[in-house]
């Protein structure tokens, strides 16, 4: 079990609702993808860690950690679509559009904690079979989650490594931790995608015809 499953699974609440809080927050996260107000990205933000600090017992330094993956790799992207080699000049409304995909991206990453985390991924899927959805997308999901959640926490600990080697105490080191980070992150998850693999092979995964 992934840590982010221990943690739904230990919460008090991860029973209650959780249909209609599934639902409310893909629409929030629907509506907050499709509307350009930047009000509403902090709103959710706000709504997202009250969700997660009220029903489960997650430590802040855990959500710092878990949230630091989506916050680093957002803001390079950010930066870069920020600052245009081929200009002199960075116009303010670069800046701002920078600025306004970090804080969609970030706080449709806790919307999307605050349900991992406080709803176990069985009770979601229960919520999706319910729905009818095809058999062949949930599986997928099921394989897609655990996939995204198995690289954050194998970022975690390499960025709380590098962390300790002092790798981003100037830019220039910053720089070159997150190139080596991404190649290791890179090489890891191919190792853990043919485990899986493998995994799925014993258990005659792809034997099975619809």
């Amino acid at each position: 079990m992934i840590h982010v499953d221990a943690i739904a699974y230990q919460s008090k609440y991860n029973h209650v609702f959780t249909g209609t809080r599934i639902t409310m927050t893909l629409i929030v996260l629907v509506v907050s993808i499709l509307v350009d107000f930047w009000a509403l990205y902090f709103v959710n933000l706000a709504v997202a860690f009250a969700m997660i600090f009220s029903l489960t017992r997650i430590r802040v330094i855990t959500l710092v950690k878990l949230m630091m993956v989506p916050v680093v790799f957002t803001g390079i992207t950010a930066l870069m679509i920020a600052f245009d080699i081929t200009q002199s000049v960075v116009s303010s409304e670069r800046m701002l559009f920078a600025l306004g995909v970090f804080l969609r991206s970030v706080s449709s990453f806790a919307l999307m904690f605050s349900l991992s985390l406080t709803i176990p991924m069985n009770r979601i899927i229960d919520w999706m079979v319910m729905l009818r959805m095809p058999s062949a997308f949930v599986q997928l999901f099921g394989l897609s989650y655990r996939m995204l959640f198995v690289i954050i926490e194998e970022s975690v600990d390499m960025i709380l490594s590098q962390q300790l080697r002092y790798g981003f105490i100037k830019p220039k080191t910053a720089f070159l931790s997150v190139v080596q980070m991404s190649s290791m992150l890179f090489m890891r998850v191919l190792c853990r995608m043919d485990e899986m693999e493998s995994a799925m092979r014993i258990r005659f995964y792809h034997d099975i015809r619809s």
